[in-house]
């Protein structure tokens, strides 16, 4: 009888040495998820910091190229500019 008790303890042992496991990779996993909400956080106060303060790119005119006139055109392929 107790050579049947011994491979259920080491299953049993196994058994809670994988529970051990999955509890250090869940906590593990909720650190990173914290870690990245924090992040999260710190990025979006950025960014309002950020268009507070006028430094993105929504709202600014892009300048229009100058349309250059055929004379323009021939002169300054003909000095070979591309």
């Amino acid at each position: 009888m107790t050579e049947e008790d011994k491979p259920e303890s080491k299953k049993e042992e196994r058994a809670l040495s994988v529970l051990e496991q999955i509890k250090q990779e869940r906590e593990a996993v909720e650190s990173a998820i914290n870690e990245s909400r924090a992040k999260i956080e710190e990025l979006r106060e950025l960014r309002a910091v950020e268009m507070l303060s006028g430094k993105t790119e929504a709202g600014k005119q892009s300048e229009k190229p100058k349309e250059e006139t055929p004379k323009e055109y021939a002169d300054r392929i003909m000095r070979g500019g591309v």
